[in-house]
Formats: structure tokens, C-alpha cells, sequence
């Protein structure tokens, strides 16, 4: 399981920053492909937050190389800084998640040369080093300190949906028996060699001592994600209404039919979102006017508010 990996992988390297020096072949900088929605960014914050660990995300599109407009790399440290709450050696264990990291691969024939820079400022990044920052609320009050990233635990994301497509496509197999014993484990992985290939440089991709993957959630997961987890649309629209005083009285056979939609958009996790958008828009101006006291969701109103974005969307 990705989160049981990923959780071992983060406290082996918080033991590891009591050390110190922490051998950089025994640093956790893990790689996480996965469609979208699936929970890659969401998994590592949970496991952050239960272990009390500073966490901090960005999509490393956001970053440029000197020359370049965008934000700065080292602006990540500034994050952590502040989620740490001013405690540098709290800060200088945290977990930095750089998030569609396979938008800045590039190209040979034809690929943008900012790429090429940011893959030189993330190795560099990756590697370990002592940073100045200047940290401060404005700037009459900017101080500089010395922030060490050697000890941090760096998890990279990204979806590499053609690459993925590629090797999950069906194998033509000779015979009953060889289809049979043919695993999803064996159907997929990602490999250095696939990283770069797609255009992400080979000492870049060096870096990387940890490999996971999410898969696309079923049906059933949807559903469970619908009923018990603390990110359920549904759950957060009911505690909604409870909060103006209204009760929200739900049919057992939404939640199935919610999945289903869901499942159907093909999104991941994001897409009980875009259904539950869908069935609560009738329902505001209703709650807000206070024209009555409990609302009732059921299989019709969910079913004619979805109809029209499951015209527009589906899986391919």
C-alpha cells in the first residue's frame, strides 16, 4: 500500500535527522505517480499531520531559474518556517511535496530551456545545502537565517497520464493461462529509465531513492470516502446545514448513486466534489431563506442534477 510505504519512509527519515549527517543515499526523496485525484498530495499531509511534522506543497511550476519570471525555490523554506512556528530544527525536518513535477520535463527536439533551468535549481534543491532566507512581516522587520535541507523529506509528485496509459494498456498474451497469471503488480511500474524518458534529467531523476504509485479509486472507495472520511462533500454540505439550524435527512441509496456518478466522471476523489457541487446549488438559496426546517436528499434530485455534467464528461 502506497500510505504504509510512505509512512515508513518519512519516519525512517525523521529517525535518520537525529543524526548529524544524514548519507545521501539514505535520504527520503520519494517519487509518487498516480492518476489525479487519488489522494497523492492528501495521503502525505494526513501522515504529516498524525506524526506532527511541518508540511508544506506547491506545484514546481511555480518556480523559475534566475532570469525567469515565478517564485523562488527557497520560498518553500519561508513555509516551513512559519508552519514550524519559528523552531528552525522543527522546520529542518519537515516534508517539502513539489507537485506536478513532470510538467517541467522537456522536450530534446523541442523542449523550453526554462525547464531545463528549474530541473538545475531542483537538483541542486534536492541535494542538500544551507540556504539564507530572509524571513520577516514586512520590511522594516527582515531577518536572515541559515536554513540546512539536508535532513528534509522530499516527496515529488505527478500524474504521467501518457506514460501511464502506455504501460497499463492491455497485453496481447498467448493463451488463457498467460493472461491469467499476468498481475496488475507486474502491468505496472515506473522505473528511472521511464522518468527520463519523458524529458527529466538523468542526475535529477538520480535523487529519487523511493517509487510509489496510486491507482484509480473503485466504486467502493468512492462510497467509504463518501461516509467516513473527513473530505466527504456530502458530510461537509450536511454539517452545513446543521450549522443554520436545518436538517439534512439523506436516502442510504444516495451514497451508491453519488459514487456512481462519481466513478463515472473519472476524476478520482475531486469528482464527489464536482457531483455534490451540482446537488447543493438548488439547495442554498433554500437553506439560507429558511422556507424550511429539514432538507430531504434523494435518488431524484440527485439523478436530475447531475444528468446534464454526466453529458459532458465521462470516462474515455
Amino acid at each position: 500500500m502506497t500510505a504504509e510505504a510512505l509512512f515508513y519512509n518519512i519516519v525512517n527519515n525523521q529517525q535518520l535527522a537525529e543524526m548529524e549527517d544524514i548519507p545521501d543515499d539514505q535520504r527520503s526523496i520519494i517519487f509518487i505517480d498516480g492518476p489525479t485525484g487519488t489522494g497523492k498530495t492528501a495521503i502525505t499531509r494526513e501522515i504529516t499531520e498524525k506524526l506532527g511534522i511541518p508540511f508544506t506543497a506547491s506545484s514546481v511550476t511555480n518556480y523559475s531559474s534566475t532570469g525567469y519570471v515565478g517564485g523562488n525555490i527557497t520560498d518553500v523554506l519561508k513555509e516551513l518556517y512559519r508552519k514550524a512556528d519559528g523552531d528552525i530544527e522543527k522546520a529542518q525536518r519537515g516534508i517539502i511535496v513539489f507537485d506536478e513535477f513532470d510538467k517541467i520535463a522537456y522536450s530534446r527536439s523541442g523542449g523550453l530551456e526554462m525547464k531545463k533551468a528549474v530541473q538545475q535549481q531542483l537538483l541542486d534543491f534536492l541535494g542538500g545545502g544551507k540556504y539564507n532566507v530572509r524571513i520577516g512581516n514586512s520590511i522594516f522587520d527582515m531577518r536572515e537565517i541559515e536554513f540546512d535541507t539536508s535532513k528534509l523529506t522530499f516527496v515529488c509528485l505527478g500524474a504521467l497520464t501518457n506514460l501511464r496509459s502506455k504501460k497499463t494498456e492491455t497485453r496481447q498474451t498467448m493463451g488463457f493461462v498467460q493472461q491469467k497469471q499476468f498481475t496488475e503488480e507486474q502491468a505496472y511500474s515506473i522505473t528511472p529509465q521511464d522518468l527520463m524518458s519523458i524529458g527529466l534529467e538523468k542526475e535529477l531523476v538520480g535523487r529519487f531513492n523511493t517509487y510509489l504509485h496510486t491507482d484509480d479509486y473503485s466504486k467502493e472507495t468512492l462510497e467509504k470516502i463518501l461516509r467516513e472520511s473527513t473530505i466527504s462533500p456530502l458530510i461537509g454540505f450536511k454539517k452545513w446545514i446543521e450549522a443554520r439550524g436545518k436538517q439534512l435527512v439523506i436516502d442510504d441509496d444516495i451514497y451508491s448513486l453519488i459514487a456512481e456518478q462519481a466513478y463515472e466522471l473519472n476524476t478520482g476523489a475531486r469528482s464527489l466534489q464536482t457531483v455534490m457541487n451540482n446537488i447543493r446549488t438548488p439547495f442554498i438559496k433554500e437553506v439560507l431563506r429558511g422556507t424550511r426546517d429539514t432538507i430531504y436528499l434523494d435518488s431524484e434530485v440527485v439523478i436530475n442534477s447531475n444528468s446534464q455534467a454526466m453529458n459532458r464528461k465521462g470516462r474515455g
